[in-house]
């Protein structure tokens, strides 16, 4: 699941507990090629947030309100 990452469905990704929903959804994103790329780019920019640079900034600025 995704549970805890802070994604949104239908933002950054489509969530399917069933069978029957991933085919919904894989079928919605193979014709629909605007939402495909819209939820690429969303998608694309979320993980940004959990690069190496960015976990390393933000223990860094925690460790500077500590001190």
């Amino acid at each position: 699941g995704c549970e805890g990452l802070e994604l949104e469905h239908e933002k950054h990704l489509l969530i399917a507990n069933t069978a029957s929903e991933f085919a919904e959804a894989v079928d919605c994103l193979m014709n629909n090629e605007s939402q495909r790329h819209q939820l690429a780019r969303q998608a694309h920019r979320r993980v940004q947030d959990f690069s190496y640079r960015a976990v390393a900034q933000a223990l860094i600025e925690e460790f500077k309100t500590d001190l």
